[in-house]
């Protein structure tokens, strides 16, 4: 044999072994079993997900409704001084256009009817 047909040999013999290679590396997962405990895991995980997205929605429509339930006091806190605030502003500027605004922006947080609390202190619609 010459040291051209050992070279032509050689390089057969490579591309076998590389051919070979890459038919393990992309087969033995599959034949391993690794393929379908990733798949377990993956099934595993993605359940998790859910039940926890759907524990988390429930305890978010939960809590609405409990703060739908009970009176919320700290939104009829802000209407006491947002008319000190709206009266404040008439005084300060002196100008009547603003004191009308204000007296209209004022009788609107009593007088709206989807204001909280409009039903239980009994102000409604005039």
């Amino acid at each position: 044999m010459d040291s051209n047909e050992l070279m032509l040999v050689g390089l057969w013999l490579l591309a076998a072994l590389s051919v070979a290679a890459i038919v393990f590396l992309l087969i033995n997962p599959y034949l391993s079993g690794e393929h379908r405990t990733d798949k377990r895991i993956q099934g595993v995980t993605e359940n998790r997900a859910k039940r926890i997205a759907i524990k988390t929605r429930a305890e978010v429509v939960s809590n609405r409704r409990r703060r739908g339930a009970e009176p919320d006091h700290g939104r009829l806190s802000y209407l006491q001084e947002r008319r000190q605030a709206f009266e404040n502003l008439g005084k300060r500027t002196g100008i009547a256009a603003i004191k009308a605004v204000a007296t209209v922006l004022i009788r609107g947080t009593l007088w709206h009817p989807g204001r909280p609390g409009a039903a239980r202190d009994g102000v409604g619609e005039p």
